[in-house]
């Protein structure tokens, strides 16, 4: 039977799969009660039981890949850490995009008060705007999350993403608005 660290070094050293799944498997409830305080909050955020595990077993591969024998950390101190690191950015980025999102809403309100007569027009600048990038999911994914206000678990089940997938495509939206909200600005400013 191999030690961790001759678990871990095959892992670096010829990415066995049988490797890691021993890893996995050794210290899979070590990982997951590292995930129980968070697991609420993740579910909330729109994550399905599916994704949490998912995510957890690629917190322990990159944590296995990342191990550094010299630190002279045990291996399962390691990976339970990693897999309580995923967790805490998740969270942290999760509160990020509540300001984000209360900052589009602030603006969009500002927007429409002081540059388009009416909500309609608002409405189809959004449209217009959203348009233009590549995959019109994003339009779609958008409009659930900042104008039909879903969660991500709904938006994700609907167009048949993961809630993490819905959440970058509802922040290149905003992104994009935001950009060309600006770039109206100083246009409108130069002339």
């Amino acid at each position: 039977m191999l030690t961790d660290q001759e678990l871990v070094q095959k892992i670096q050293d010829q990415d066995c799969n049988d490797s890691y799944l021993e890893l996995r498997n050794r210290h899979l409830s070590l990982c997951t009660n590292m995930l129980k305080p968070y697991w609420g909050l993740l579910v909330k955020m729109g994550y399905s039981e599916s994704d949490i595990l998912h995510e957890r077993d690629l917190a322990i591969h990159r944590a296995a890949k990342r191990f550094d024998f010299k630190n002279g950390a045990k291996v399962n101190t390691w990976i339970g850490g990693n897999v309580r690191w995923w967790c805490l950015n998740i969270l942290k980025r999760y509160q990020k995009e509540i300001v984000k999102h209360a900052d589009i809403t602030e603006n969009s309100h500002l927007q429409s008060k002081e540059r388009f007569n009416s909500d309609q027009d608002l409405s189809s600048f959004i449209d217009k705007t959203l348009s233009e990038l590549k995959d019109p999911k994003i339009k779609l994914v958008f409009k659930d999350r900042f104008i039909y206000n879903k969660n991500l678990k709904e938006i994700s089940s609907k167009h048949g993403i993961s809630a993490s997938k819905a959440n970058k495509m509802s922040e290149l939206g905003r992104k994009h608005i935001k950009k060309r909200i600006q770039e109206s600005e100083s246009n409108s400013l130069s002339l």
